[in-house]
């Protein structure tokens, strides 16, 4: 159950972070980057939310809700969804910390460019679309 609710929590937030870091550099207006709240664009909370994200990510992947039938021992079908938003939102938070806040300059992949930099407003929507289903639907496979 905590897992459940760390992933939902963990889900909206990586997703709101994203999409308004996808506008505040350079997306959308300037009145538009002040509806942000200041902790979003803090270095140390997108580090961490990133962290978390995918650490809770990667867990759902092999812990999933028990729902006491025969499908409930096959851990990756219970909470797929969930899992890969987790980890693509909390992955997408990393490589922007990384990109923004990094002395280093690295060239990432094209998957990784396309998903994490170049859509990450996309990524983030979602993952909120994501957890607000898992949120409303706990129990529904793949969710």
């Amino acid at each position: 159950m905590q897992l459940w609710f760390l992933s939902v929590l963990l889900n909206v937030f990586s997703g709101l972070v994203l999409i308004f870091s996808a506008q505040t550099n350079g997306e959308a207006d300037a009145d538009d980057a002040s509806a942000a709240p200041a902790f979003f664009q803090h270095s140390t909370f997108r580090l961490v939310l990133g962290i978390l994200c995918a650490l809770i990510g990667i867990i759902k992947l092999f812990v999933s809700m028990p729902r006491g039938d025969a499908l409930s021992g096959i851990p990756v079908i219970g909470d797929l969804l969930p899992a890969l938003a987790g980890i693509v939102g909390g992955g997408a938070l990393l490589v922007d910390y990384y990109k923004n806040f990094s002395s280093m300059s690295i060239e990432f992949p094209a998957i990784v460019q396309k998903i994490c930099i170049d859509n990450r407003k996309y990524a983030g929507i979602v993952c909120i679309i994501i957890a607000v289903l898992h949120f409303v639907f706990p129990q529904v496979y793949f969710l």
